[in-house]
């Protein structure tokens, strides 16, 4: 079943946005699209499982004329298309709705939310914490993940203390 790989990498350029190259980052394909990568490895490679097993539309080929591999490769065009085809939609409906660019934004934003704080700050920090080690306790580098809300909200706090201070 080598079409799923394939196709859950095709799923997570998808909502990374790697289609819209004006606004891509290549910070997604690194430790920052950590936890986006393994949610499209996971969700695509089933949903790949259930359209490929499942499809009343899909026969198998067989000739005796054709190899194994390339009769897998054309068993495994229909079912990346269909799965593509629907993270394509739910990146859509969430860029559209939020108004971001992909995903991977979408998620930052969220994160990004979640943790600013206008006046209990030491309740925030814990949270942040406690996140980053959810993170770590399943298998993502929790710091790599929540690293941009560490750039947008922890370093704009420092620098307000350091000018605080001065």
């Amino acid at each position: 079943m080598m079409g799923a790989q394939f196709c859950a990498l095709a799923c997570f350029l998808v909502f990374v946005g790697f289609g819209n190259m004006d606004t891509f980052g290549m910070s997604a394909l690194g430790p920052n699209g950590m936890f986006i990568a393994i949610v499209c490895g996971i969700y695509a490679t089933y949903l790949y499982d259930v359209v490929s097993r499942r499809a009343p539309f899909l026969h198998k080929l067989y000739n005796n004329g054709l190899d194994s591999h390339f009769r897998g490769i054309l068993d495994a065009i229909v079912p990346t298309m269909v799965v593509v085809w629907i993270f394509a939609i739910i990146n859509y409906v969430i860029s559209d709705l939020a108004n971001v660019n992909c995903v991977q934004e979408f998620f930052e934003l969220i994160l990004s939310h979640i943790f600013v704080a206008d006046d209990n700050t030491f309740v925030v920090t814990l949270m942040f914490i406690l996140v980053e080690h959810i993170f770590w306790f399943c298998g993502v580098h929790g710091a790599n993940v929540l690293n941009t809300v560490k750039e947008d909200v922890f370093v704009a706090a420092l620098q307000s203390n350091i000018d605080a201070v001065a």
